[in-house]
């Protein structure tokens, strides 16, 4: 594999990560019961009521959850390190 379909590959997965680990937290912070604490306070500091619940924790649902936004940041990942590559100025 060329060093460009690399570097597109590493963005994928370095966002995936990053989006995978911050719903990796929010699922332990649902299943430690500190869900609705910190998410209350999230919307206190944008001077929001909170309309939401938080439901029960479900491990199917926060694998799931993980797995989806994960695949999701690396599919954007990589799409945006492809489209920066397309206006970037040929070298």
């Amino acid at each position: 594999m060329n060093n460009l379909g690399s570097t597109h590959l590493k963005a994928g997965v370095m966002l995936g990560l990053v989006l995978g680990c911050m719903h990796a937290i929010w699922s332990a912070l649902v299943a430690t019961g500190w869900g609705q604490a910190v998410m209350d306070f999230l919307f206190w500091l944008h001077m929001i009521s909170p309309a939401w619940k938080v439901q029960p924790f479900e491990p199917t649902i926060a694998l799931f959850l993980i797995l989806a936004t994960a695949t999701i940041g690396f599919v954007t990942g990589c799409l945006a390190s492809v489209f920066w590559g397309l206006m970037s100025p040929a070298r």
